[in-house]
């Protein structure tokens, strides 16, 4: 069976505490967006894709389509989602389609606001982060069976 997990839904470094001096977590904070029954890896994506954007200050739709969609990881984030994915006893198999639901719960957890009102600033939001990135899934797919 799939397993789901407690999700943070804003895991990113401005929302973990370390004890001073060291790298032992402390606290996590602002779990407004969290849930009981989450799908496993989307907090491991998203502080990933954050600590990706605070390094390059690329936007996080870019970040996503162009390295992490195709799971170009350097050899930490892929020990750290291997590790993760080897705790929960989940195949590597299911490292993409869950990056396809990050995307989906990221969307709709960031923006739902936005997305349902008539503006400009919607439609270059659809444009930039929804419909370029459902293009990139589709091309990803399309040539498998």
């Amino acid at each position: 069976p799939f397993k789901t997990v407690w999700q943070h839904g804003d895991y990113k470094i401005e929302n973990i505490f370390f004890a001073p001096g060291s790298l032992r977590l402390k606290t996590i904070i602002d779990w407004d967006l969290a849930r009981k029954e989450g799908l496993p890896l989307l907090d491991v994506l998203y502080l990933l894709i954050y600590a990706d954007n605070l390094k390059t200050k690329e936007w996080i739709s870019t970040i996503f389509r162009e390295r992490f969609l195709k799971e170009n990881f350097n050899r930490i984030e892929k020990e750290i989602i291997s590790g993760y994915m080897r705790a929960l006893g989940l195949s590597m198999h299911y490292v993409r389609p869950l990056m396809v639901m990050f995307w989906i719960t990221h969307i709709a957890s960031r923006y739902g606001q936005l997305l349902q009102g008539e503006s400009a600033q919607k439609e270059k939001f659809m444009r930039e982060n929804v419909y370029r990135t459902i293009d990139s899934i589709w091309h990803l797919y399309e040539a498998k069976p």
